[in-house]
């Protein structure tokens, strides 16, 4: 089946940008709707669908692609800068999940009232229980043996 038939109906259903922002350029969108095609037909996530592309010669005929396309459209690998940065992020959110998880596991927290200021107060009152909580565990471990 010839797909590039449907071309100009997919350029007035998808507006592309002008690339005046220096982004990457967009992929035709006849490759586009190819993609999907075979994500909706296999049932596959995006994840899986890039990898089956990249991994299947079968894909990468019915897309038009070959060996060295589809090496080159790959993502890039995140710079080592980058990583540090994502790491630290990492380790900060992972030290405020751990409270909310403790304030969800221990206090049952599950805000369901009527009105913010009940809300509020609620939630409140789970900090400040939270934070003595912490206190005495803190107190408890700096105490001279």
């Amino acid at each position: 089946m010839d797909f590039k038939q449907f071309c100009p109906d997919f350029e007035r259903a998808v507006r592309r940008g002008d690339g005046s922002k220096g982004d990457r350029p967009a992929f035709d969108h006849v490759l586009m709707f190819k993609i999907l095609l075979l994500q909706a037909m296999h049932g596959l996530s995006d994840e899986r669908n890039e990898y089956l592309i990249k991994d299947r010669l079968s894909f990468m005929r019915f897309l038009g692609l070959d060996l060295a396309e589809c090496r080159r459209c790959s993502r890039t690998p995140t710079p080592c800068s980058r990583r540090r940065a994502n790491s630290r992020k990492l380790e900060v959110r992972s030290r405020v999940e751990r409270v909310f998880a403790h304030q969800k596991g221990i206090v049952g927290l599950m805000v369901r009232t009527v009105g913010i200021a009940r809300a509020d107060v609620k939630i409140g009152l789970s900090n400040l229980a939270y934070n003595i909580r912490r206190l005495v565990w803190l107190s408890t471990m700096a105490a001279p043996a």
